[in-house]
């Protein structure tokens, strides 16, 4: 397993890599009501969800960098490790990273000033 660790905002998240479709299935929470949620059948739903983006006809920006959406995600290990791409219905990309936080594996994304935007798994 690669890492790489990103510091910032009282965080050290390490990249990881070799993240399972099966370990990234299921519902991810985050601050401000960000919820994800990756199904089985490669189709997601994107809530109030915190990341920089690519935007397209297809995203719904709610406020900067804040956006809802649905649409089709893939994953696969790339530098820094396991990214997880949504692809919004109707256009529009945005692009999440796994890491281990704390021992947890987390999904994240850049906001603003160099601030991660940081997404846990729901049990």
């Amino acid at each position: 397993m690669a890492t790489m660790v990103i510091a910032g905002c009282g965080n050290n998240l390490e990249d990881v890599s070799g993240v399972t479709k099966g370990e990234l299935s299921g519902v991810w929470q985050g601050g401000n009501g960000s919820s994800l949620a990756l199904k089985e059948n490669m189709k997601f739903t994107a809530k109030r969800l915190n990341t920089s983006y690519t935007e397209g006809s297809g995203v719904k920006v709610i406020a900067e960098e804040v956006v809802e959406g649905t649409g089709e995600w893939i994953s696969g290990d790339y530098s820094p490790g396991t990214t997880v791409d949504l692809y919004f219905t109707r256009g529009g990309v945005a692009t999440l990273t796994a890491a281990s936080l704390n021992g947890d594996t987390v999904l994240w994304a850049w906001v603003g000033d160099g601030d991660a935007a940081i997404l846990r798994k729901k049990n």
